[in-house]
């Protein structure tokens, strides 16, 4: 049975790394080699401690800290409280005051049984059937187009790609969910179930989306791990409205946010699914609209900022979060990139911000109409991949032109049908043997008229179409009855 342990008390071993004596270049290298290292260096849960903390020294006066919290000991919210923590008590230290942060008024054990109480009684069975009704009875897989097959086993290689939804259009866009009684959030969580809609061709759309499940005061200012997440499932037609759309969203979310306390994996373990290895059950791509939270520490004496040490490892295919910054909404697109290309991802990006342009514009348009590529692409699409015409010596023949592409690419395909795939210069031999099988029968140059004039009603005015005929008929086993005449 599992037991609960609470340590009074904890000792963690900072370690220590010196790349001072490198040069900048060969650092800058080492540093991010180091970083990333550690990043992807497994947590055994059976072991303590489940954080560890590497000081690299690039100078005496420059200095990285590369702090690792296991997810189950914390969330991005916990983040900011870390932090906030961290500062306090290293500007006491070197302050010369004793440190000390301010006590608790609850403990995550506290939560956990909480929790655990809820989900025991009578609520917790009701919140569970809520789920259960939403996500029953549909396969749930997105058939989200990938640049590559799906690996058999799913990776968690990723990368990003950032965008900027500027002020004015996120103006727009608030005063549009005002209008129409929803959050920014379900506005942008519209869009994004349009774009996949699009890009998928499907009707039903299912989006993870995550709750900071801080929704008590006590739990504001605890490290651990709150989040939960939620299956939102979204369905859509050709021709429903836009402004229909927007307000099932909204009754799905707040439906959903009022049911946020079941734990996900209890509503994955209550569906009963087909687990794969492929993919991530109910969902594979996340959104989320989150709060600017602080990231940088304030240490007393010295000048802090955040590094980037690249991407996060991607436990799903696609995640879009959206932070409002003072010049607009960050969109951050992280992706695996064994599924996706950087091309695609941009663009994906650029049909995202058409489709909330479109959507500040006017909601009084089914959803097909909302324009999804940008007018450069409308123009490639509708025009320069049309241009086909070609220039063309118009004294040769169509047998001559055809010659002459056999001559240059003999092996190229140039019909298809279910007996094969004839080469140009396969099929120019076949219709030069035809045509000297019908010229051995008689058949000259003019004979195709004269058979077009007989078989039209004017046969037997000459007697020379009536022979054409019969020649062109009786040219042998196995020719048609009807065969087109190649001049060689």
């Amino acid at each position: 049975m599992p037991i609960q342990i609470i340590h009074s008390a904890q000792t963690l071993k900072l370690g220590r790394i010196d790349l001072s004596e490198l040069q900048p270049a060969v650092q800058q290298a080492e540093l991010e080699r180091i970083a990333r290292t550690e990043v992807m260096v497994s947590f055994d849960l059976a072991r303590d401690p489940l954080w560890r903390a590497v000081l690299l020294r690039l100078s005496p006066h420059q200095h990285v800290l590369v702090l690792l919290i296991h997810h189950i000991l914390s969330d991005a919210w916990s983040r900011a409280v870390i932090h906030q923590e961290l500062s306090a008590l290293y500007n006491a230290h070197v302050g010369g005051r004793l440190p000390s942060l301010a006590e608790l008024p609850l403990q995550y054990a506290d939560y956990a049984a909480w929790q655990r109480q809820i989900m025991e009684g009578e609520e917790g069975k009701q919140l569970q059937s809520y789920w259960l009704q939403q996500m029953r009875d549909e396969h749930l897989t997105l058939g989200f187009p990938t640049d590559r097959p799906r690996p058999p086993v799913q990776t968690h290689v990723g990368a990003s790609k950032t965008l900027l939804l500027r002020n004015e259009l996120l103006q727009k866009l608030k005063v549009l969910s005002h209008r129409e009684h929803a959050t920014l959030f379900m506005t942008l969580l519209c869009a994004f179930n349009v774009l996949l809609n699009r890009y998928s061709g499907q009707p039903d759309i299912v989006v993870g989306i995550p709750v900071s499940g801080r929704n008590r005061a006590e739990f504001e200012h605890m490290v651990g791990q709150f989040i939960n997440i939620l299956p939102i499932r979204t369905r859509l037609s050709a021709d429903c409205s836009l402004r229909g759309l927007l307000s099932q969203v909204r009754d799905t979310c707040l439906a959903a946010f009022s049911h946020q306390d079941c734990p996900f994996d209890m509503i994955v373990s209550g569906l009963k699914l087909d687990r794969g290895l492929d993919h991530h059950p109910l969902f594979q791509v996340m959104f989320a609209l989150e709060q600017s939270l602080l990231h940088d520490l304030e240490l007393s004496g010295l000048r802090c900022k955040a590094l980037n040490i690249g991407p996060r490892p991607m436990p799903y295919d696609l995640i879009m979060i959206a932070t409002e910054e003072p010049e607009g909404i960050n969109i951050v697109i992280d992706y695996n990139v064994d599924l996706f290309d950087a091309v695609t991802i941009e663009r994906l990006a650029v049909h995202y911000l058409n489709l909330l342009e479109g959507m500040a514009a006017t909601l009084d348009v089914v959803v097909s109409e909302l324009p999804l590529l940008a007018e450069s692409e409308r123009r490639q699409l509708l025009f320069d991949w049309n241009r086909t015409e070609r220039a063309y010596p118009r004294v040769a023949g169509v047998h001559e032109l055809f010659e002459c592409q056999a001559g240059a690419t003999p092996d190229a395909v140039a019909a298809a049908s279910e007996a094969g795939q004839p080469g140009y210069g396969q099929l120019n031999e076949r219709a030069n043997r035809l045509a000297h099988h019908l010229r051995g029968l008689g058949l000259e140059r003019g004979t195709g008229r004269a058979l077009r004039r007989a078989q039209s009603g004017h046969a037997g005015r000459n007697p020379g179409d009536r022979r054409a005929r019969r020649s062109l008929c009786t040219a042998g086993p196995g020719l048609p009855r009807r065969t087109a005449i190649v001049h060689a």
